[in-house]
């Protein structure tokens, strides 16, 4: 792939997303390459948490961190048939994020095969580039399932989207390490869709079926990164756990909100404790300069926001946006000990369609634990 870029740069090729690269072939017209990218800088500052820190047995402290550093190729090897490769290099390994074939001529719908998101939570669904706030909810993070390997089909037009699909966990390589499967599917309805998502109601439910080889481990962060999660369940003896979403959202032009419910139900063949855990997040947000989301259809999640103005070629004042969520986490079945609860408050400037600056302000609550407060600063941007 380094030498395909070279050759191209030598002869003249941008690299830029609104002009996909051709790869040289007999049918260039139908083989195309572009490359996408993200780079996400944190600065997190903490204020308290003495107690807390004497819980947890780690020390909650003032750090930076490259959170996100994204690289990656996609575009169309046939008219029908498209592709995406991309590695984040964050952190101390690098490690596979979405790698897919995506087949759209089949009568049933939409064929995707490879490494990527299971149908699950508009939360988890929604790109990192894309979501109000710094983190995911506490109770999306904890419950939903993220990437895996798999096989899956899907369809979607103004009123509904589904998507169902068979998974083998996989570690950060896309490797499968054990024998976990599951399947897991989502059906989403809207009521109303107008001005292209300007205007739109969104209610969906999903469902997951996993094994666990034996085992089940749930674990939170404070909606923000820390360097260790907050708190976990104990390891529970497991066969499987069956999870159920529930999501609504909405937009009303500037305005717009979210909420989704989270459960997960543990069984054991081996006749043990068969705890439930579950989790809720609501939240709003709002433009101050009259901007929407940007929402899609195919997979029934947020999308881009586009500024107005642009404040850096244009002169403008970009975007900027207003939003609260609160969310709760309850795993005391689990054995975790006590209740989890964030509120979280985010102000974010969209300087451009690809570039933003977000504050966010999270106070999350452990039991009887002191008072905690996160205030985090990110500056990112995609291409």
């Amino acid at each position: 792939m380094i030498t395909t870029i070279i050759l191209m740069l030598q002869q003249g090729a941008t690299l830029a997303p609104e002009a996909p690269l051709s790869l040289p072939s007999s049918s260039a017209s139908e083989k195309t390459v572009q490359i996408g990218g993200r780079l996400q800088s944190d600065w997190t500052f903490i204020l308290g948490g003495e107690d807390t820190e004497a819980a947890l047995g780690s020390s909650l402290s003032d750090g930076f961190e490259i959170r996100r550093a994204r690289l990656g190729v996609f575009g169309d090897l046939a008219s029908e048939l498209s592709y995406k490769l991309e590695m984040d290099f964050a952190g101390d390994k690098n490690a596979f994020t979405d790698a897919y074939l995506e087949y759209s001529g089949s009568s049933w719908g939409d064929w995707k095969v490879g490494h990527f998101k299971e149908p699950f939570s508009i939360e988890e669904l929604t790109s990192s580039r894309f979501i109000s706030f710094m983190e995911r909810s506490s109770a999306s993070s904890a419950l939903a399932p993220g990437r895996n390997a798999g096989v899956m089909l899907s369809d979607s037009n103004d009123s509904i989207t589904w998507a169902g699909g068979a998974f083998r966990e996989t570690d950060d390589f896309a490797k499968t390490s054990d024998q976990a499967w599951s399947g897991t599917g989502r059906f989403v309805y809207r009521p109303w869709f107008e001005d292209k998502g300007r205007s739109f109601a969104h209610i969906g439910v999903a469902a997951s079926m996993r094994s666990t080889n034996d085992s089940y481990k749930a674990k939170i962060r404070p909606e923000s990164r820390l360097g260790v999660d907050y708190f976990a369940t104990p390891t529970l003896a497991a066969d499987s756990v069956m999870l159920l979403g529930i999501e609504a959202a909405a937009q009303e032009g500037p305005f717009h909100g979210q909420f989704e419910w989270i459960t997960a139900e543990v069984s054991d063949d081996g006749g043990g404790a068969e705890p439930g855990l579950s989790g809720f997040s609501i939240q709003g947000g709002w433009f101050l300069t009259g901007e929407s989301r940007g929402y899609k259809t195919s997979s029934a999640a947020w999308d881009r926001v586009k500024p107005l103005s642009d404040a850096l070629d244009g002169g403008g004042t970009g975007a900027w946006e207003v939003a609260l969520r609160y969310s709760s986490v309850d795993m005391q079945e689990a054995g975790a000990g006590a209740d989890f609860s964030a509120i979280s408050v985010a102000l974010n400037w969209y300087l451009n369609d690809y570039t933003r600056v977000m504050l966010d302000v999270v106070r999350p609550e452990l039991g009887a634990a002191d008072d905690v407060t996160v205030i985090a600063l990110r500056a990112a941007f995609d291409f």
